[in-house]
């Protein structure tokens, strides 16, 4: 992921890259709809979406091949940052639960850690 969202892509595999996340998305809404827990299905997807969106060429200017990492967020870019904040948050609460197993409390440092950065690059924050 760092290397995609880092390195100046060639157009077909950026896209190649946001398909394969929207894949990820379609899945985790079908999984959201058939289980009972929602909320790690639902987390997932806005961190794909958020995958989609950095992925996508920008279409502004003359910069049509640059990512839309340096982009400042929009309206829906600021809306998914807001989104991967409460996905941190979420993460944070469950590692200090008293209730909830170590490993779980890594997996949601380690999903914490994720939304925060994600949240960054999208808001072009370096």
């Amino acid at each position: 992921m760092t290397v995609m969202l880092t390195v100046l892509l060639p157009p077909w595999l950026a896209l190649s890259g946001a398909a394969l996340f929207a894949v990820g998305i379609t899945w985790c809404m079908t999984q959201s709809v058939r289980r009972a827990s929602r909320t790690p299905y639902l987390r997932l997807a806005v961190c794909c979406l958020a995958m989609v969106v950095m992925l996508l060429p920008r279409h502004a200017g003359g910069h049509a091949d640059r990512p839309i990492l340096g982009a400042g967020p929009g309206l829906f870019s600021s809306v998914l940052v807001v989104a991967l904040a409460c996905v941190a948050v979420a993460a944070v609460g469950r590692i200090f639960r008293s209730t909830t197993p170590r490993t779980h409390r890594a997996f949601g440092l380690v999903e914490g850690v994720l939304a925060v950065g994600m949240a960054a690059m999208l808001a072009g924050v370096r």
